[in-house]
């Protein structure tokens, strides 16, 4: 028969025994968990380095000349029968609303400009 003594020493080896076992095999868990998130962290600091890269490139003026050149061929300059003023662009909706039924000098210029402009503009885009 065992005696006390070595019956709870005999117990206490299993118990220290299984907690081992379990903490070295959470160590490893968590050790392979790292190795995959530095080997992330890496891949993503490679994937921000080829990124910065070719915003460089990208942002090159050589570069922006030759898509310049390359897609935007039909942009031409704005030309003075484009742009109107603030003036003419508020005549028409700063108007009272009790003469809003009445034609007005700045209306009536201002519808001019706008078909004339119209007409312009389709004449560009048939051309």
């Amino acid at each position: 028969m065992l005696r006390r003594p070595t019956f709870w020493s005999v117990t206490l080896a299993i118990v220290v025994g299984m907690v081992l076992f379990r903490v070295k095999y959470e160590v490893i868990a968590l050790e392979q968990h790292d190795t995959r998130l530095k080997k992330e962290i890496h891949a993503n600091k490679d994937a921000i380095h080829i990124l910065k890269t070719e915003l460089t490139h990208l942002n090159d003026p050589k570069s922006l000349q030759h898509f310049t050149q390359k897609y935007l061929t039909e942009l031409k300059p704005v030309s003075s029968g484009q742009l109107i003023t603030f003036h003419d662009m508020a005549g028409s909706n700063t108007l009272p609303k009790a003469h809003a039924t009445k034609e007005s000098p700045q209306t009536n210029a201002l519808d001019a400009y706008v078909a004339e402009f119209a007409a312009e503009a389709s004449e560009g885009i048939d051309a």
